[in-house]
């Protein structure tokens, strides 16, 4: 996906458009962009800007609390 893309590429403003968008927020759940392969992603290709930004808003930083709460119990 463009979503995918971005984050193996470590294109941030790209990541964030996406994100922030208010149109996509309106046709898809955003935990489905933000899931444990999205985190992966990120960490595999050393994107500390894509993940500094996934924590730093409180929505963002919920998803990734409750895919861990689903990991972990």
């Amino acid at each position: 996906t463009p979503f995918d893309i971005a984050l193996m590429k470590g294109h941030l403003k790209c990541v964030k458009h996406l994100i922030l968008s208010s149109w996509i927020e309106k046709k898809l759940d955003l935990k489905q962009l933000i899931n444990a392969n999205a985190i992966k992603s990120a960490i595999d290709h050393d994107r500390l800007d894509i993940l500094s930004f996934f924590v730093s808003h409180p929505k963002q930083f919920a998803y990734i609390i409750d895919l861990l709460i689903e990991h972990n119990g």
